[in-house]
């Protein structure tokens, strides 16, 4: 309601309505929890993106008097099934960021809190038919770039199934030639070579002129072969930029023709690449590899530590299923280096009816793309085989170990043992163990 309600004696629930913007986004600016996506830009930007998907927003805050707890972006969308309306909770069909919660509370009021966010988000998704809800920890977050303890996936607490995968993080604050040696053998050839034809520009702040931003938007569907999202989006993106919360770089030719462009966020001194896009007909020219390697030494100057490069998609999992594309995408975004960290991800189904039609679906999918062959090296098993099973047989005992011990040696070490009683530890279940210093008593004495 516009006046809020009551989730107990102290805390109050309010939508997110228009006075409530800036101290939304004021409070992600200081949550450990929230990054850019958590903020009221990009709740306008998925609003805008996929109109089909007639999202509308019910995100929500937690209040106690004047102090914000919790930031809860949420956005419903519908779209269509077998012919039928389907209603789910996401940010265009992509997991939306789990709830942020205020800095310095502590683990028992974390956890507390978060249970009575998830049990309302359960009552919303009951009362507006929802089937499926999809949420996802920010890597990018502080309480994931700097944890205090290890990470999980603190989602599953709420009848939510894990649905993780990973992404690319490069550490900034490393000095260039650390990071130099962290790009692949191959990415530095095509730096290299792509530096004997190009040259980077940086666009940001009021550098950034919008006709220059329209041959961006321009290029980005011609590449794309027609325009892929509304006019409206592009335009915030370049507000973003020219109000200084990210980039642009230009990928030019000698002559000072653009061949290529890509955008940047920053937020909370880390950087994520939103788009980019290069001139038809200049496939021959390594135009990402020189552009992502200068964009990295641009926002390590900035002073940002840390660069989400993408997602790596691997093998199929039973809730990715990655074509060939995405993993070539993969392959060459881990080139430049940095670490494979975990994206914490967690999915609800509301209706039995959905599960069943997802999970028939998926194991449809899983079972005609999943590799349950893969190319082995044959050679090497057989010899590993080979030598589990020698190392396995019985050892044939060496001559000295077969002789047996003289009759005379056991009744000198009988006698030893008899005139040194204190010599046999006893225990308590009723076993001994001669002292090994009656070894070589005895051995003298023979």
């Amino acid at each position: 309601t516009a006046t809020g309600c009551t989730s107990d004696l102290s805390m109050e629930i309010v939508p997110l309505t228009p006075e409530y913007r800036s101290a939304w986004d004021n409070f992600c600016l200081t949550s450990p929890d929230a990054w850019f996506w958590h903020t009221t830009a990009w709740i306008d930007f998925n609003l805008a993106y996929r109109t089909e998907l007639q999202q509308k927003s019910l995100s929500f805050l937690y209040k106690e008097g004047d102090r914000i707890l919790a930031v809860v972006p949420l956005l419903l969308g519908c779209d269509q099934r077998d012919g039928k309306p389907y209603q789910f909770f996401s940010f265009c069909g992509i997991p939306i960021p789990a709830p942020a919660l205020a800095e310095g509370l502590s683990a028992a009021r974390r956890m507390k809190l978060m249970e009575s966010i998830f049990e309302l988000i359960e009552g919303l998704a009951q009362e507006l038919k929802v089937a499926h809800s999809h949420f996802r920890i920010v890597p990018l977050s502080p309480a994931c770039l700097k944890p205090k303890y290890a990470i999980y996936n603190d989602l599953l607490r709420y009848r939510y199934l894990d649905c993780s995968f990973a992404t690319q993080m490069i550490d900034l604050r490393l000095n260039e030639q650390e990071l130099w040696a962290g790009v692949r053998r191959d990415h530095q050839r095509n730096i290299v070579k792509a530096r004997e034809a190009l040259r980077i520009q940086i666009h940001s702040g009021a550098r950034l002129t919008e006709e220059k931003f329209d041959e961006y938007r321009l290029m980005h569907a011609r590449a794309a072969g027609r325009v892929t999202r509304p006019a409206e989006t592009f335009r915030m993106m370049m507000d973003w930029i020219r109000s200084g919360d990210g980039f642009i770089a230009e990928a030019c030719l000698a002559d000072g023709k653009s061949v290529g462009f890509e955008t940047f966020h920053g937020y909370k001194g880390s950087g994520y690449s939103m788009s980019a896009c290069n001139e038809p007909g200049y496939g021959r020219l390594p135009i990402r590899h020189l552009v992502q390697w200068e964009s990295i030494l641009w926002m390590k100057a900035q002073g940002l530590e840390f660069y989400e490069v993408g997602p790596q998609h691997f093998e199929f999992s039973f809730h990715d299923f990655p074509d060939q594309k995405k993993r070539d995408i993969s392959l060459f975004k881990s080139g430049f280096g940095g670490v494979t960290v975990p994206v914490l991800q967690a999915e609800r189904f509301h209706s039995r009816l959905h599960w069943d039609n997802e999970h028939c679906r998926r194991t449809d999918l899983f079972t005609s793309g999943y590799s349950w062959t893969i190319p082995a090296n044959a050679e090497q098993a057989r010899s590993l085989l080979q030598l589990l099973e020698e190392t396995g047989r019985p050892r044939a005992p060496r001559p000295e170990e077969t002789e047996l011990i003289p009759e005379s040696v056991r009744t000198l070490a009988a006698e030893a043992v008899h005139a040194n009683p204190d010599a046999v530890q006893r225990y308590r279940n009723g076993s001994t163990k001669v002292v090994a210093f009656l070894v070589g008593t005895t051995m003298q004495r023979v």
